[in-house]
């Protein structure tokens, strides 16, 4: 109950939209392919830039080398305190562009295969196999 002697309040903005540019966002749905975990998408484009020389190894796409799968995860430049630059632009830091462009191209092409082929037994297999 209201207290004796008030009014309820009065709208001051004569019935106007409160904020008539505020739109709220659509939400978009998630297609399955991407649900995939981080862990299991790493999994899948490790696999697509393995080293064809070499056992175990993952080629990385930004400079040719050839690294073991947790140092992908780490930024693998000469750090400043180790008398390097930091800057990955410096000429000498691919070690072997060709190389990383195959590595890069294997890398997109297989997550494009994902995406358009989401349903696949091979997909399937591989997305199962990095969870």
């Amino acid at each position: 109950m209201r207290p004796l002697g008030k009014r309820p309040p009065e709208r001051t903005d004569d019935g106007d939209e409160a904020a008539p540019t505020l739109r709220l966002r659509v939400r978009r749905v998630a297609l399955p392919w991407q649900k995939l975990s981080r862990r299991q998408m790493s999994g899948i484009l490790g696999e697509a830039q393995a080293s064809p020389n070499e056992r175990n190894l993952i080629v990385c796409a930004g400079c040719g080398r050839a690294m073991e799968m947790a140092f992908m995860e780490l930024d693998h430049i000469q750090p400043k305190s180790d008398r390097g630059s930091n800057d990955n632009r410096k000429s000498g830091w691919t070690t072997d562009s060709v190389i990383a462009e195959s590595a890069r191209l294997r890398a997109e092409r297989m997550a494009e295969r994902v995406e358009l082929e989401w349903d696949s037994n091979e997909i399937q297999t591989l997305a199962d196999k990095h969870k």
